[in-house]
């Protein structure tokens, strides 16, 4: 993996405001994300991102939540000596950015890789608030096929 491209792609979703129950510019940022990769992506009635890579086998779900905690606007992350802090001003603001940061390496590499074949398929769901996971399964509406492997 490369560290610079993942620090940065980190780095700059820490910096979109998206407080709990604003998460419009982070999810806006991840469409447009993953439209350049390719990818088509649903909003759903309850906000979640959602896009889908294809592949073999039993899907497999990956989620983060895209909301952060108050103030969760204008974070200036810091990096000294390869570890992000904060600038002192604020939280570090990387709960859940280093989730979907994570999320968006894996999705981009299958892409870069063409490991679709190789891999199962994998839902992306990017949540707008830390929700427990019962609730995904309704929210997705995928079924019995993404059971398996929460």
């Amino acid at each position: 993996m490369s560290t610079d491209r993942f620090t940065t792609a980190l780095i700059d979703l820490i910096r979109i405001p998206s407080t709990s129950g604003h998460e419009e510019k982070i999810r806006t940022h991840l469409a447009q994300y993953l439209a350049s990769l390719g990818l088509s992506t649903t909003i759903d009635g309850s906000g979640n991102l959602i896009t889908t890579l294809t592949g073999e086998g039993a899907p497999l779900l990956l989620n983060a939540h895209m909301d952060r905690v108050p103030p969760g606007l204008g974070h200036q992350p810091i990096l000294r000596n390869g570890v992000l802090f904060s600038d002192g001003t604020t939280n570090l603001g990387a709960d859940d950015a280093a989730g979907i940061a994570i999320i968006l390496e894996v999705v981009r590499r299958t892409i870069e890789m063409e490991l679709f074949s190789t891999m199962p398929t994998r839902r992306v769901l990017l949540s707008p608030e830390a929700q427990p996971m019962r609730h995904l399964m309704s929210r997705l509406q995928v079924g019995q096929d993404i059971q398996a492997k929460i």
